[in-house]
C-alpha cells in the first residue's frame, strides 16, 4: 500500500495518511517547537566563556567544546573576585533583558525519568545479591531495593 512515496499532481493533494508524508510533518512541528523554545538568560560562567572562548580556540588548535570547557572553568576559578564579580553584573543586566523581552517565561526543566537515575543503583543491588547468592530476582530479600 505505501510501497511508493506520495505523488502530487496539479488537480490533487498529497496523499497525508502516507508514512513519509506524516514523517515530514512531524519534523517539521518539532523544528519550530524547537525555534520557539524561550532560551535561558546566560548565567556569569555562560558569558564568560563565550568571551574566552575564541581566545583558548585561537591558542589551542583541534580542542573539543569539552575541552575548552575544561580550560575556561579552570580560568574562571582562577579569576580574581572583582573580576567573576563583573561577569556578575554582566549576568544580572543580561537577565533583566531576559525578563524584558521575555516577561511570562518560567524556568521548566524536564523531570528526569526515575528509572535511568536509579538504573546504577539497581545494577549496584543486583550485582551484589548475585555475588552473595549466585542468582538474581527483584522478588529476592537481599535483591530489593
Amino acid at each position: 500500500m505505501f510501497d511508493t512515496p506520495p505523488t502530487t499532481t496539479h488537480n490533487t493533494l498529497p496523499d497525508t495518511d502516507h508514512p513519509a508524508t506524516v514523517h515530514r510533518r512531524c519534523r517539521r512541528r518539532h523544528r519550530y517547537a524547537k525555534l520557539m523554545r524561550i532560551p535561558r538568560p546566560p548565567n556569569a560562567f555562560i558569558l564568560y566563556r563565550k568571551f574566552k572562548q575564541k581566545d583558548v580556540m585561537a591558542k589551542y588548535k583541534d580542542l573539543t567544546n569539552a575541552q575548552v570547557s575544561k580550560i575556561v572553568s579552570m580560568l574562571w576559578w582562577k579569576e580574581s573576585e572583582e573580576v567573576r564579580f563583573k561577569w556578575e553584573k554582566i549576568a544580572d543586566r543580561e537577565k533583566l533583558r531576559h525578563m524584558k523581552e521575555y516577561p511570562n517565561y518560567v524556568y521548566q526543566p524536564k523531570k528526569s525519568n526515575p528509572r535511568k537515575t536509579n538504573n546504577k543503583k539497581i545494577k549496584k543491588n543486583e550485582q551484589a545479591c548475585r555475588e552473595t547468592t549466585g542468582r538474581y530476582s527483584r522478588s529476592h530479600v537481599c535483591c530489593v531495593t
